[in-house]
């Protein structure tokens, strides 16, 4: 039992070290960086994770911040509280710094709806 959820926990930590795109909500954004809200799996968490009784794997919230250069492609306009889903040249999960090949802008902020009286 014990060596096959350590064997599906380093299984998955595996492949998420690939990873190079993140999604989620942005927090700030400047000409050279956003900061994105983002959840990520938490790899500690994986190691005692019971894989019989949840298919969710267990996830952390982050603040990345993400560098911007002049080759970045960005597809919509950078608003805190949009939604976007970023490529970037780092390994999300291996990298402490990272940089946004592409930005795609998915939803804009959610507006609060207007109380006229």
């Amino acid at each position: 039992q014990q060596a096959t959820t350590f064997n599906q926990a380093q299984a998955i930590k595996d492949s998420l070290l690939a990873t190079r795109s993140v999604s989620g909500t942005v927090v700030s954004s400047t000409a050279s960086e956003v900061v994105v809200k983002t959840s990520l799996v938490n790899f500690s968490a994986l190691d005692t994770f019971d894989f019989k009784k949840s298919q969710t794997l267990p996830t952390t919230e982050k603040n990345l911040t993400i560098k911007i250069t002049k080759d970045t492609v960005v597809s919509g306009k950078l608003v805190a509280g949009g939604i976007v889903s970023i490529q970037t040249k780092e390994a999300v999960y291996d990298s402490k710094t990272l940089t946004a090949v592409s930005i795609n802008v998915l939803a804009p902020p959610k507006t609060s709806p207007s109380t006229n009286i």
